[in-house]
């Protein structure tokens, strides 16, 4: 019996929208007034949405939105807010529209605007002016015209014409513009009107045309009409005021001061107003100036003229009218003229001088003289002579050559050859450089010497001077043929001297600063030369003329004995390795070297090869024996060489590397067996062999090689061989090689197993001199539990495994036990008996004695070397060997 209610549902009843009404407070507006709209409709829980055409009208700074939405205040209505407005008027179950409401609204006048045609400030006299006013306005604006401010008489309408407008009407015109339901004025901006009279019967007066350069002038303008301008030309070239160039009078005239030549026009004056312009007449200057620029020209243009030629000058001058001329030489009036052109024919020295022209025009009064022109007149160069007081000179003397020549104003230049000779510090050039002085003349100062005379209008040069210059000796030298500083006996020998010397030298010859008595030619022949004749030789060079002597650098002559009979010798050449030896060479000859050889190379000196005797000793100390040659010896002398006989060497040595091999190559032997021991050294000469077994001498041989055939039990030991050189006396001997004999394992008749095992331990101890332990086990025949004790009286703490190797020590050595308890077999009769399957081990004692160098090694060495050994052949016991 439970109960549960549900949430609430809210059902709400509302009534529909029906008769959407609109009422405006007006719709006759003023621009900037306000309005109200009123929304009314049937209906409940209404909302309203306002609207300008399709937009939606939202509140805003000058819209109102109150009552519930229902009314819309508009302020400051503008002209745009025409509408058409309505209103939605709508609840959740239904909607509806208002009907339209459009506003009419008044505004203006605004932007009220004058406009004039034709469109221009200047208007000329008796033309028609027609003025238009516009504004924006609703309703239509009606007009006023205002000139200067004052109201026009002659109409209210928009346009104004001035028909056949006169100066009178010239002013600033505006429009007023009203409307008559906004009540509001509104002036254009002022528009000027000018009237103005158009220019006529322009007229240019001057002062005068007739003027001097650096004058003043005055040019006056003149014209009919209003508002004019003026403008001053120059030809085509507006003129403007400058320093010189004043215009005044509100244009009108134009003053130049400071006339040039230039300023001869055509000048005129343009005079304008905004409406019309007009141009004068055109006025012509003429201006007298200078002279300027006054210039004599001499032809011909130069500034030397030979004596008797002719001579132009003409002067001439920049002036307005021409000017007068007058000549002046040396500032002296001329009295040959007063003409532009002044001839000089056939001119004289006397006529020499500065002339100059003076201009003058009539009209400025003014003079101008020329820049004075030199006329030099020269008499040309003729009879050109080189003199001098010698020919023949000696180097590092002087000589003075002098140059002589008619003519004037001469200038030298001398010559050598085609070279120009200046002044240096051993070359002076004076007396007007007609006199050259060459001091420490050189054997290149030979010439030809000239010299050549001008002046401005000519020129000649003088005949050519030779110098014969005597110099040297000098550069002496020595050549010998054939060139090399060793001559062999007997050869012929040429020795040439040479020397730089004018005239040619003549020569002596010195032998060791000796003078030579068999020549003073250039040339010494040494034919068959001998060795008396080596020495230093020099030549002597001799000038006749400069008294000069120059000996040359002495040049070395050696005569030298070729070589020859190149014996090479030693006491012995049957050596002993580390003995030494020394081989000496001989030979004829002078002026030796020697090279000793071991076959192609070269020997050098070292810690066992001294060289001595100047090279012809070779010691060798500790000779090896590689050291066998072939040794020779070379022998040269700068002339000749030579090489001895070749000497080889017999070197004892050894014996070395003495080595035992056995064959076959196996420790183990079978009894019966044939074994081969070779025993080898590196000996010279070879060696004889003693052979040792267990280091006793063995009877059977001294040969290289022992054969064991049918190898026994008593031959087991360890063998070695004794090396022997006879003729170096040394012994030497090789390591030892054991040879171990084993028994097959069938035993002989008549013995136990245990007794051949006893008797291969004895025989191993015996051989080995207590230095070879043996451990076997065996099985024996006969049931025994009997165990043997060590002589010392220990007992095995390892039965069965083996003897402990903790007893030993590095002093110890073993002892066999007493074989006497293994029982003997007859070997021919007896056969083992397998009684007891036991293994028994025999004790090794101790026997604490100094080790010798066969001592067995540690029982675990002894394992180690049974682990590894090869396999046995079948038939054999299995026994470990140290």
């Amino acid at each position: 019996m439970r109960y549960q209610t549900s949430s609430p549902a809210l059902v709400s009843v509302l009534v529909p929208v029906s008769n959407v009404v609109l009422t405006p407070s007006s719709t006759d507006l003023l621009e900037f007034s306000s309005v109200n709209l009123s929304c009314s409709s049937n209906g409940s829980s209404l909302s309203f949405i306002w609207l300008n055409d399709s937009s939606v009208v939202t509140a805003s700074d000058r819209v109102q939105i109150t009552d519930g939405g229902s009314t819309l205040t508009i302020t400051n209505v503008t002209r745009h807010d025409t509408g058409p407005f309505s209103c939605k008027v709508s609840n959740p179950v239904s909607g509806g529209q208002s009907n339209a409401v459009y506003f009419s609204i008044s505004y203006g006048p605004d932007n009220v605007k004058l406009a004039i045609s034709p469109s221009q400030v200047y208007h000329e006299k008796g033309s028609d002016v027609i003025l238009s006013c516009s504004a924006v306005s609703k309703p239509s604006a009606s007009f006023k015209w205002f000139v200067n401010d004052t109201l026009h008489s002659d109409g209210t309408d928009p346009e104004l014409r001035l028909n056949n407008i006169q100066m009178g009407q010239t002013g600033n015109y505006s429009c007023q513009a009203h409307n008559s339901k906004t009540m509001r004025y509104q002036t254009s901006s002022p528009a000027l009107v000018s009237v103005l009279v158009p220019v006529s019967n322009v007229v240019l007066t001057p002062s005068s045309t007739d003027l001097l350069e650096f004058s003043s002038v005055t040019l006056s303008c003149s014209s009919s009409g209003s508002s004019l301008s003026f403008r001053w030309m120059n030809d085509s070239s507006v003129v403007t005021a400058s320093d010189r160039v004043q215009i005044t009078d509100g244009g009108s005239t134009l003053t130049i001061t400071n006339v040039t030549r230039h300023d001869t026009g055509p000048f005129s004056c343009k005079v304008s107003n905004p409406v019309s312009g007009g141009q004068s007449n055109a006025v012509y200057f003429s201006i007298s100036y200078g002279p300027d620029n006054v210039k004599l020209a001499i032809s011909p243009s130069q500034v030397y003229y030979e004596k008797g030629s002719d001579v132009i000058l003409s002067c001439s001058a920049v002036s307005k009218p021409s000017a007068s001329f007058n000549w002046l030489l040396n500032d002296t009036l001329h009295s040959d003229g007063t003409d532009p052109e002044l001839r000089l024919s056939n001119i004289e020295i006397g006529q020499t001088g500065n002339y100059s022209c003076q201009a003058h025009n009539s009209k400025t009064m003014r003079y101008q003289t020329s820049s004075p022109a030199l006329v030099s007149v020269l008499v040309p160069v003729s009879n050109v002579v080189l003199t001098t007081r010698s020919t023949d000179l000696l180097e590092f003397s002087s000589v003075n050559l002098s140059c002589s020549s008619n003519g004037s104003s001469l200038s030298f230049i001398w010559l050598n050859d085609s070279s120009v000779v200046t002044a240096s510090d051993r070359v002076q050039i004076t007396d007007g450089g007609s006199t050259l002085t060459i001091t420490n003349v050189t054997r290149h100062d030979t010439g030809p010497f000239s010299c050549k005379v001008s002046n401005p209008v000519s020129g000649g040069q003088s005949n050519a001077v030779y110098f014969s210059i005597s110099y040297g000796p000098d550069n002496v030298k020595l050549a010998i043929s054939p060139s090399e500083v060793y001559h062999e006996k007997g050869s012929d020998v040429i020795l040439s001297c040479s020397a730089v010397s004018n005239p040619s030298a003549s020569f002596k010859w010195f032998v060791n600063d000796t003078l030579h008595s068999d020549g003073i030619d250039p040339e010494l022949r040494l034919n068959n030369i001998q060795m008396g004749q080596t020495g230093n030789y020099s030549c002597q060079a001799h000038n006749s003329k400069t008294m000069r002597y120059q000996t040359s650098s002495p040049a070395l002559v050696s005569v030298l004995v070729p070589v020859s009979n190149v014996v090479l010798t030693t006491r012995s050449t049957d050596l002993l390795e580390f003995s030494s030896v020394n081989l000496s060479c001989s030979s004829n000859g002078s002026s030796l070297s020697f090279i000793w050889l071991n076959d192609s190379s070269v020997v050098t000196a070292s810690d066992r090869v001294q060289i001595t005797d100047g090279g012809s000793t070779l010691t060798i100390t500790n000779v090896t024996r590689h050291d066998t040659g072939p040794f020779s010896c070379k022998v040269s002398n700068p002339a000749s060489a030579g090489q001895s006989n070749a000497v080889y060497f017999s070197i004892s040595y050894g014996p070395d590397n003495v080595k035992l091999a056995i064959s076959p190559s196996q420790v183990y032997h079978e009894k019966g067996s044939d074994v081969i021991l070779s025993c080898s050294a590196v000996s010279n000469p070879s060696a004889s062999f003693k052979w040792f077994v267990n280091d006793t001498l063995h009877s059977d041989g001294t040969d290289p090689e022992l054969r064991l055939n049918n190898i026994q039990m008593g031959q087991t030991g360890n063998y070695s061989c004794q090396a022997h050189n006879s003729k170096t006396t040394r012994y030497q001997t090789s390591s030892p090689a054991l040879v171990s004999v084993l028994v097959p394992e069938i035993a002989p008749e008549g013995l136990s197993g245990g007794a051949i095992a006893g008797i291969i331990i004895l025989v191993l101890a015996v051989v080995g001199g207590g230095s070879v332990g043996a451990f076997m086990y065996f099985r024996s025949t006969k049931n025994r539990n009997q165990q043997l004790k060590p002589s010392n009286g220990n007992t095995s703490n390892n039965p069965g495994n083996g003897q402990s190797n903790s007893a030993y020590t590095a002093n110890e050595e073993l002892n066999y036990a007493n074989l006497s308890d293994f029982p003997m077999r007859n070997k021919a009769t007896d056969q083992p008996k397998i009684e007891d399957s036991s293994s028994h081990y025999a004790q090794v004692r101790v026997n604490r004695k100094a080790t010798t160098t066969t001592s067995p090694p540690p029982y675990d060495t002894h394992m180690q070397h049974v682990k590894s050994l090869a396999p046995q052949p079948e038939g054999y016991r299995q026994s470990a060997l140290i």
